[in-house]
C-alpha cells in the first residue's frame, strides 16, 4: 500500500492516478496542504535526512544556528505544496520525495514488470 502526497496540481494527481490503477496498484491519496504538524514531523522522522524531501530553497537553513526546528515546521506548514519535494510517496517505510510517472514503474509488482519487459521485446 503506498501512500501519496499530492500539491494542488490536479493534472497532475489524474495522470499518477489514471497509472496507479491501470497498475492495480493500491494507494491512498492525501493533499499536503492539509497536513498536520504532527504528521509532517513524523514524515521528516522516516528520512535520514529530512532536507531530501524539502525544497532547495530551504537548503539554507539546514546549517543555520539562528533558525530552529520548530521555525522550519512553521515555515512548511504555511504553504507545504511549496516547500514540500512532492509528489512524496511511501512505502513499506521508506520515504521517496520528487517521485516522477516514470519512478511510480519501482513500485510495480515483479510480474507486471516482466510482461512490460517482454512486450518491449517482442516490439523490436
Amino acid at each position: 500500500m503506498l501512500i501519496i502526497y499530492f500539491g494542488n496540481s490536479s493534472k497532475e494527481q489524474e495522470k499518477y492516478e489514471q497509472f496507479l490503477s491501470a497498475h492495480h496498484i493500491e494507494y491512498h491519496k492525501r493533499l499536503a496542504d492539509k497536513m498536520s504538524r504532527r504528521r509532517l514531523m513524523a514524515l521528516l522522522a522516516q528520512t535520514p535526512d529530512c532536507f531530501e524531501i524539502l525544497s532547495p530553497a530551504l537548503l539554507k537553513y539546514k546549517r543555520s544556528r539562528r533558525f530552529y526546528f520548530n521555525q522550519l515546521l512553521d515555515l512548511i506548514l504555511v504553504c507545504p505544496s511549496r516547500y514540500l519535494r512532492l509528489p512524496i510517496v511511501i512505502a513499506n517505510s521508506m520515504v521517496y520525495a520528487g517521485v516522477t510517472l516514470e519512478d511510480l514503474r519501482i513500485f510495480l509488482p515483479r510480474d507486471e514488470k516482466r510482461r512490460h519487459y517482454q512486450e518491449l521485446l517482442s516490439k523490436e
